[in-house]
């Protein structure tokens, strides 16, 4: 569980790093398509990690559990003010409602 624990400060401490050398506008969103359950050690894609940032929010927000990856593909999707053709659902406005 260590090694676990310093691996996720690592991570953030590069997000913090990376946090700082984006542009005002940017939006960064961090994702996987699995992850390690620490409990069982092993692979699962029950649950996946989804971190999102943009540059001029101060505040932080949980985005809830989230029904599917599509999701993210529906966010850059209206980021950048496209048509939303994916099935998913984004969660934009909930990153910039303040």
């Amino acid at each position: 569980m260590t090694e676990y624990r310093q691996w996720l400060q690592d991570i953030d401490t590069k997000l913090f790093q990376l946090s700082h050398q984006l542009l005002s506008d940017t939006l960064l969103i961090v994702t996987s398509t699995q992850a390690i359950d620490p409990s069982f050690g092993r692979l699962t894609r029950e649950y996946v990690p989804l971190f999102c940032f943009i540059n001029d929010q101060n505040t932080g927000r949980a985005l809830g559990i989230r029904r599917t990856l599509a999701d993210v593909s529906a966010t850059v999707e209206m980021n950048f003010h496209r048509q939303v053709a994916s099935k998913g659902h984004s969660f934009l406005v909930e990153l910039t409602s303040r």
